[in-house]
C-alpha cells in the first residue's frame, strides 16, 4: 500500500471518528440517496470502503447521481471531464506491473463531465428488490415474510444478518462488543444496499461515541470492520445474481466453445483459495473469454479473485463472469489425493497446506508424485509443492527426491532448491 493511499485512509478514519464523536453515523446521514454507487460504464456497484469513499465525496459536493467512471472510459464514450475537476481515489487489490497488492485509481462523477451520453439515472432510491431479498433468506434457511413490504423484509433481513454473524469468525473473534456492533451496523447498511430496502437503524449517541473511541485508539479497526462486514454480506449474496437475473431462454447467449459438452450441465461454483477453476465471461470485443488456473487469493471487499494461470497471475472481477470447476490436468492427480498422501505422513491431526509463492520451506521430501512433491517441514506438518512450480520446464531435479532433506525457496514465481544443512528434527523411529 502506497503512502498516499495510507494517508487517505487515515484522513477518512479521522473524519468518521469525529462524526461519530458527535453522535452522527456517517454511512446513515449523508445528503445523497443511501444506495450503492455504481460504475457508469459497466453498471457494477462499488462495495465496501470504495462505496463509502464515493458516497462521502458525493455528499460533500452535492452529487445526486451516484454513477462514476474513469477518464479512460469517459474518453472512450466521447465524454470529457470538465477542466479543473479532481477525481476520487479508490483502491483495488491486484497486479500492477510486477507488483501484487493494494493500488489506487481515480474516478469521476458524471456531474464532473462536460457531457454524458448514457441514459438518465434510474429512480433513486430504486424500488425494493424483494426477489433478491427472498433469495437471500431462502439461502440461509429463513422463512420468507408473508407481507411483501419494507418493514417486514427489513426486520427479517437484519435478524438473519445478526444470526449469521454470530456463526462466523469474522465477528466472533472481535474482542469488544462495540466493534462487533460496528460490524453489524456496516453489514446491515451493505445488505440494504443489495436489496434496495431503506435502512432504518436506531443507533444511540453513546454507541456512536464508543465506536469513535475505538477508532481513535486504533484507526485500523474501522477498515477491519468495513472489510469484515463486506465479507459477511458478500457471503450471503454469493450465487444469487445468476439465479435472480437469469435471462429468458430466447435471450441466452451461446455457451463458450470450451464449455463441457456432456449431457450434464456444468454448474457455477463459488471459488475458494486453492481451487482449480475455469472463469468464463463475455467480452465486448473478443466474445467469450475463458481462463483456467488456480485461485491464489480472494478479496471479497474489492470483489476480485486472483488466479494463477501458468506463469501469469491474473486478477478478475467476480461480477464479470462465472467460475466453474475445471477438469484435472491430464495425468495429474487431484489436490485431494495429494493431501491424503501427505496426511498419512503427518497423522490424522497433522496439518497439510500448499506452498505459497513467497516462502522458504526446510524439511525432508517424504513423497513425490508426477504432480506434487510432499515435504515434511516439521513434526505433524507437511507442505505440498507443485512439480510444475519447482520445474517450469518439466525438468526434474535430483535434489527433490524422496528422503532428501532440502530447502525450497520460492520467490516471485521462481523456486530454488538446495541441501538443508541445518539440524533437522528427528522423526520418531528414524535415525538422523
Amino acid at each position: 500500500m502506497s503512502a498516499k493511499t495510507e494517508e487517505k485512509r487515515m484522513e477518512f478514519a479521522e473524519r468518521v471518528k469525529d462524526s461519530l464523536a458527535d453522535g452522527v453515523v456517517m454511512w446513515q446521514n449523508l445528503s445523497v440517496p443511501l444506495a450503492a454507487p455504481e460504475n457508469a460504464e459497466s453498471g457494477r456497484p462499488y462495495k465496501g470502503l470504495n462505496a463509502l469513499y464515493l458516497l462521502q465525496h458525493a455528499s460533500d459536493n452535492g452529487y445526486m447521481d451516484l454513477r462514476w467512471l474513469t477518464v479512460k472510459d469517459a474518453n472512450k464514450q466521447g465524454d470529457k471531464v470538465k477542466s479543473g475537476e479532481k477525481g476520487t481515489s479508490l483502491e483495488y487489490w491486484g497486479t500492477r506491473g510486477d507488483t501484487i497488492g493494494t493500488h489506487s485509481y481515480s474516478v469521476f462523477n458524471v456531474a464532473q463531465l462536460d457531457s454524458f451520453q448514457r441514459p438518465e439515472m434510474p429512480p433513486s432510491p430504486p424500488p425494493p428488490d424483494y426477489d433478491k431479498a427472498a433469495a437471500i433468506l431462502k439461502k440461509t434457511g429463513v422463512e420468507i415474510p408473508q407481507n411483501r413490504d419494507e418493514d417486514s423484509y427489513r426486520a427479517v433481513l437484519e435478524k438473519t444478518l445478526v444470526d449469521v454473524g454470530k456463526e462466523t469468525p469474522l465477528f466472533n473473534e472481535v474482542h469488544t462488543k462495540e466493534l462487533k456492533d460496528l460490524r453489524v451496523s456496516l453489514a446491515s447498511t451493505f445488505l440494504m444496499w443489495e436489496t434496495h430496502i431503506p435502512l432504518m437503524q436506531d443507533i444511540s449517541k453513546d454507541t456512536a461515541k464508543s465506536w469513535s473511541e475505538s477508532i481513535q485508539h486504533n484507526p485500523i479497526e474501522l477498515f477491519k470492520a468495513i472489510r469484515d462486514a463486506g465479507k459477511l454480506v458478500n457471503e450471503m449474496v454469493k450465487g444469487l445474481e445468476l439465479e435472480h437475473e437469469q435471462p429468458k431462454a430466447a435471450e441466452q447467449e451461446t455457451a463458450p466453445q470450451d464449455a463441457p459438452t456432456d449431457e450434464k450441465k456444468s454448474k457455477a461454483i463459488i471459488p475458494k483459495v486453492g481451487d482449480r477453476v475455469t472463469f468464463r465471461a463475455k467480452h465486448a470485443q473478443n466474445g467469450s473469454v475463458s481462463l483456467t488456473g488456480e485461485v491464489v487469493a480472494i478479496d471479497d471487499q474489492k470483489g476480485t479473485v486472483t488466479m494463477q494461470c501458468g506463469a501469469k497471475t491474473v486478477p478478475v472481477f467476480r461480477g464479470k463472469g462465472s467460475f466453474f470447476e475445471a477438469p484435472p490436468l491430464e495425468q495429474e492427480e487431484t489436490k485431494e489425493h495429494a493431501k491424503s498422501l501427505a496426511q498419512k505422513h503427518v497423522g490424522e491431526n497433522g496439518k497439510v497446506f500448499f506452498a505459497r509463492d513467497d516462502g522458504v520451506y526446510k524439511g525432508v521430501i517424504v513423497e513425490t508424485t508426477p504432480t506434487f512433491a510432499i515435504q515434511e517441514v516439521n513434526r505433524g506438518m507437511a507442505v505440498l509443492h507443485r512439480q510444475k512450480d519447482l520445474f517450469p520446464q518439466g525438468q526434474g531435479d535430483d535434489m527433490v527426491q524422496k528422503g532428501r532433506n532440502v530447502v525450497i525457496h520460492k520467490e516471485a514465481g521462481r523456486a530454488t532448491v538446495s541441501p538443508n544443512t541445518t539440524q533437522q528434527w528427528e522423526k520418531e523411529g528414524n535415525e538422523r
